[in-house]
């Protein structure tokens, strides 16, 4: 497939833009994956955390319980830097490994104490604990998928080509949000700059096709854009 010019993938950025002002494309994609997590499982409940652009913290962005997606919770960021690694969430983030933990209220060997609040919160009195790293195809832990009082974990492949295809849609869906916010911001300053009554004669005949900014950081998004529609 030929490459887009730049007229075309400054048109296609608006139309992302566009498109993402009428629905939230990250918080489909997360409710998608909880929910489909849910049904593979059976668990009772879920949380997927993200992770914030920083780096530092998890959100706790998408919530499951009662049956259907919540929308208040009351599971907390985590602030991985000060969390302790006895903490299972924590420690499955920064070691990239799975932990389940078969008999949640029992001794462990994890500090579990945020948990047991938030569920006495929930009315509710989970068996066992999934927390699985979400770790994208370039390697990079974008987030956390949790489910509590699960009742089917009889196959581990399945369960980690899921998780893996999950990262790669949220990150893709993170991706899409934060440059549909770029164009945002950039479309608001381009109608903020009014034309000066002075401008030289070069700038007069300057084509209207051209790209809304000329920038590094804008060419950088045109780039990225133009490998993706290279690859539809």
């Amino acid at each position: 497939m030929s490459s887009a010019n730049h007229s075309e993938l400054g048109n296609a950025l608006l139309a992302i833009s566009q498109s993402l002002a009428d629905r939230n494309q990250l918080t489909q994609t997360l409710e998608a994956v909880l929910t489909a997590a849910k049904q593979m499982t059976m668990a009772r409940h879920g949380i997927i955390y993200v992770l914030d652009q920083t780096g530092e913290t998890l959100l706790p962005t998408c919530a499951y319980h009662n049956d259907k997606i919540a929308k208040e919770h009351p599971w907390t960021p985590i602030e991985i830097d000060s969390a302790s690694e006895s903490d299972p969430f924590n420690f499955a983030v920064h070691n990239g490994e799975v932990v389940l933990i078969n008999e949640l209220y029992k001794y462990n060997g994890y500090d579990c104490e945020s948990i047991y609040q938030a569920e006495q919160t929930l009315g509710l009195t989970s068996q066992n604990l999934l927390a699985w790293p979400l770790v994208d195809e370039s390697g990079n832990t974008i987030g956390l998928l949790v489910l509590l009082d699960l009742s089917v974990i009889d196959n581990e492949a399945a369960l980690t080509e899921f998780c893996r295809m999950a990262a790669s849609h949220i990150r893709q869906a993170i991706w899409l949000e934060q440059y549909g916010q770029v164009i945002e911001n950039l479309s608001g300053d381009n109608q903020l700059k009014k034309p000066s009554v002075k401008l030289s004669t070069k700038s007069k005949r300057k084509s209207s096709s051209e790209p809304i900014a000329i920038s590094s950081e804008m060419l950088s998004v045109f780039e990225r854009l133009d490998r993706v529609l290279s690859s539809c």
